[in-house]
């Protein structure tokens, strides 16, 4: 509870890391007739930069790229992002070296500077102050460094890390016929002390309203009946984790429950061997209040040895939490013990304490003097009094085990459904490397086709390499383009400047091949298809039947920026992970982009062996081609596979972890109750062998009593798991939060975890001697 409490303390409780972080908003459009992109065009955010007076600054960033360093080392690729002028100023930050942008220098042709992240200046430059004003080269062209931001920097936004920061040259250009500026950019923003949400809200409002006139036809239509959001920075920067959370959290705070049951019963049992102590006391003038005062006060001093030693575990649980670096939990790596961490644990251990004293204290309490007093009173009575509110604690704990069983098994049927989820494409034996070219020595598309086109020659001349092939995307990197899109004589075109739900990708004719993509109908690509020859394209089968319903669409002619003839259909592939259903996507030959390439391609190798052993020679391929060109993101297919349902694994881990603690706890807590029971009436149980009773029956006594509490846990956890796993709904894949197998599977556990739990003491009672046993009393 405290391990997780910290990550939960940290993501959603603690203000965020800047100046007045109350003040802080993001905001964004929404526009009915389009896809929903939470961001803000330029224009629009030009206009409320300039007219604005519910903010004192409005900042964008946006463009993020990835460019590479050769300064001071070998060629590194490194994350950037452009941001405008007051971005720093809005989120309160101040570089620890140097200053931030100034306004002239997010000008279209303004100096080329560049801010740095402390941990690429302690990292690669050596933390040299000496650095400041002096040039690094970034994919081949020189940027002065201007400052160094302070070590504990977080970015505003969970989908980014980076270490360097531009001037956004967009984020000034107001006019909607600047084509070459016009951009979506993420919006933030600092409202004024004396301003409340709605109020900024309104006037956004009222300033879209007012600039409608300015903005060309296309647009005005898309953006018919569209609406500004705008959230707090902090809202946005946990919502997606805290369903997240917020299950891991209940399903720690259940464990804590069943623990506290397990200790209730203990410490009921132990009260009714104190029977006699107690009822000295009360005749000795002690009163209830001040005997269950004294029974809770044991109880919290046990719990606060407990709690001392979840400062250890705590700790330890922390780091854990750090080495796994769950994905969608950002910087897990700052996560921290505070005082707020502290003071929870030392709550929790007071109220588990309470927790568990208190039953027996309040059952305790009331002693019959005159009969417990008795010398050699039997203990028969105190036990059967207190019989009922321990079949109550086991049931209970039954029920909560069986509540969080149900949800570790719809989340391992969740991963178990992902990892036989069809990709659509090969996962074994597959290498793939991004690479980047820079602008400023492949400047012309003939330049960058003949590389990639020399780099394949050589990667297949490999030993050990099957096939190897280039695109713009892969699997779970989609890097493709959103094109507008139609069939000629089908589905009519979109009108100019809407987005598309389509997938452009440029391939070269390796590319099916080394990722196993099968073609259906048609051909592949094929060295015919280059410049000189009509423009071709293979569309995938979703495209098919959603462009081309019920007839083929082979020899029909598909527009992006000009129209190209289908010549081949190839099988669907889920280019952004098993849990995305693939989209409709269109593949054109490399041989024929009439525009430049995507600035970063995917180079695709399919091997016989290990494709990792393969890396050292794919590196000095490249090298010898271009020996300043880094090799970035590079992994097999295998493993961008597993990554991509990381956070499903990390959710079934640790939920299914927590519930075999639970069931643990179960087992330890029905056996210690049933063998405590079964020591408590050993006279009853020697009398009715006595009187005839077989050891089968008095096996069947013991058990029955067991599994008659279990049902009734059983029941009474499903039920609750029916209201509570709804909230499991949204990390759920292809399982229903009330799944009738899992349910099922969960009820026959418990009852044979029940069964082994109470055998032991039945089959001690089956052999109790009567004579003993009554001798004995």
């Amino acid at each position: 509870n405290m391990a997780i409490f910290t990550v939960v303390n940290a993501i959603l409780l603690e203000p965020l890391p800047y100046a007045s972080p109350d003040r802080l908003v993001y905001i964004w459009e929404i526009w009915p007739h389009e896809h929903p992109v939470r961001a803000v065009p330029t224009p629009d955010f030009a206009n409320w930069q300039a007219n604005s007076h519910a903010f004192e600054a409005l900042a964008a960033y946006g463009g993020d790229r990835t460019v590479d360093l050769t300064s001071n080392g070998e060629p590194e690729p490194v994350e950037g992002i452009n941001v405008s002028s007051d971005f720093f100023s809005v989120l309160g930050i101040r570089p620890i070296l140097g200053r931030t942008f100034l306004a002239h220098e997010e000008q279209p042709g303004g100096n080329a500077v560049v801010l740095l992240s402390h941990a690429i200046w302690r990292q690669r430059f050596g933390s040299d102050r000496k650095l400041l004003g002096r040039a690094i080269t970034l994919d081949d062209k020189e940027y002065a460094v201007i400052g160094v931001l302070p070590s504990g920097f977080r970015f505003p936004d969970n989908g980014y890390n980076p270490q360097l920061f531009f001037p956004d040259i967009n984020a000034t250009v107001a006019n909607w016929r600047s084509p070459q500026y016009l951009a979506l950019q993420s919006v933030i923003g600092r409202l004024r002390p004396d301003i409340t949400p709605a109020q900024a809200h309104a006037q956004l409002a009222t300033l879209i309203e007012r600039t409608t006139s300015q903005v060309p036809v296309q647009f005005a239509r898309m953006r018919a009946g569209m609406d500004v959001r705008m959230i707090p920075l902090h809202q946005r920067l946990s919502e997606s984790t805290k369903p997240v959370l917020l299950v891991f959290f209940g399903a720690v705070a259940l464990v804590l429950l069943v623990a506290c049951v397990n200790v209730a019963c203990l410490e009921l049992a132990r009260a009714t061997n104190r029977q006699k102590e107690i009822a000295v006391r009360a005749a000795l003038g002690a009163g209830r209040s001040r005997m269950a005062k004294q029974l809770v006060t044991e109880g919290v001093l046990l719990a606060s040895f407990g709690g001392v030693a979840a400062l250890a575990v705590g700790f330890w649980g922390v780091r854990l939490l750090r080495v796994l670096r769950p994905q969608g939990i950002p910087h897990i790596e700052s996560v921290g013990i505070d005082g707020r961490v502290l003071a929870f644990t030392f709550a929790v251990a007071v109220l588990t304490g309470i927790l568990f004293g208190l039953v027996p204290a309040l059952t305790s309490s009331k002693v019959n003097l005159l009969e417990t007093l008795k010398e050699g009173s039997p203990s028969d009575t105190a036990a059967w009094t207190r019989r009922p509110v321990r079949e109550v604690l086991v049931a209970s704990e039954i029920a909560l085990a069986a509540v969080l069983l149900a949800g570790a098994g719809l989340l391992a049927r969740t991963f178990i459904h992902l990892i036989n989820v069809d990709p659509g494409c090969r996962t074994y034996h597959v290498l793939t490397v991004q690479i980047a070219l820079p602008r400023t020595r492949y400047s012309e598309t003939d330049q960058q086709i003949a590389f990639f086109e020399q780099l394949l020659g050589q990667i297949q001349a490999l030993p050990g390499v099957q096939s190897a092939g280039v695109g713009t995307g892969i699997p779970t990197a989609c890097c493709g383009f959103l094109l507008g899109t139609g069939v000629e004589g089908k589905r009519p075109l979109p009108p100019p400047g809407v987005r598309a739900d389509v997938f452009f990708d440029w391939v070269s004719l390796g590319y099916f091949r080394s990722l196993g993509i099968p073609v259906i109908v048609g051909r592949n690509f094929n060295e015919v298809d280059n410049q000189s020859s009509p423009r071709v394209a293979i569309v995938n089968e979703s495209f098919a039947r959603e462009f081309c319903p019920g007839e083929s669409a082979l020899g029909k002619r598909v527009y992006d920026v000009g129209w190209r003839v289908i010549v081949g259909i190839v099988g669907d592939v889920r280019q952004n992970g098993p849990l995305h259903p693939a989209r409709p996507e269109v593949y054109e030959p490399l041989a024929q982009n009439p525009s430049d390439l995507s600035s970063a391609m995917f180079l695709v190798v399919h091997t016989m062996n290990d494709p990792r052993a393969l890396i050292p020679e794919v590196r000095e391929t490249v090298g010898t081609l271009d020996k300043s060109l880094p090799l970035d993101d590079v992994a097999t297919m295998e493993e961008r596979m597993s990554k991509s349902i990381s956070a499903e694994r990390l959710n079934m881990i640790l939920v299914s972890m927590l519930a075999v603690l639970a069931l643990v706890l179960v087992s330890v807590g029905i056996y210690g109750v049933t063998s405590y029971s079964v020591a408590q009436h050993t006279r009853e149980i020697g009398i009715r062998m006595a009187l005839g009773a077989k050891k089968r029956d008095v096996l069947g006594m013991v058990i029955g009593q067991g599994l008659k509490l279990a049902s009734i846990g059983v029941a009474t956890g499903i039920v609750g798991a029916l209201g509570l796993t709804r909230f499991l709904s949204n990390l759920l894949y292809g399982v229903k939060p009330i799944d009738i197998v899992t349910f099922i599977a969960v009820s026959l556990l418990m009852i044979c975890v029940a069964l082994l739990a109470c055998y032991i003491p039945a089959r001690r009672a089956a052999k109790v001697d009567p004579m003993v046993a009554l001798r004995h009393e």
